[in-house]
């Protein structure tokens, strides 16, 4: 499996690979969107992981061009403060596969993926 992280909080992000690489997960962190869509048309990832509020390119514009541009699509799973269910409407519109609401642990982040790769 290759994930994709985008995620302006680096210290985060690393935790995450971190553990990861720990389960055999290739993983990649750019932080902002528009590095992560950059390096989503060069590589194909299974798992896109983005924070909602990044610099240069926010996660909401990431989905959009992503969904408008990558072929094959990664499974996409937002990472936000917001856990309002207005904000949980906006984020299923866009059609992700999933949200994680912050602060998380990485086991619940690889249990959350762990639901779309049922082996």
């Amino acid at each position: 499996m290759k994930i994709i992280i985008a995620e302006d909080d680096v210290m985060s992000a690393r935790i995450l690979e971190i553990f990861f690489v720990k389960q055999g997960i290739k993983v990649s962190i750019t932080t902002n969107g528009e590095d992560a869509l950059a390096l989503l048309k060069t590589q194909h990832f299974d798992v896109l992981l983005t924070d909602w509020m990044m610099p240069k390119m926010d996660g909401i514009e990431l989905i959009r061009q992503v969904k408008a541009s990558i072929c094959p699509l990664p499974i996409i799973i937002m990472f936000t403060a917001v856990s309002s269910q207005n904000a949980k409407k906006i984020l299923f519109n866009l059609g992700i596969n999933d949200y994680i609401v912050k602060p998380y642990k990485p086991i619940d982040v690889l249990e959350c993926i762990k639901k779309f790769f049922p082996n």
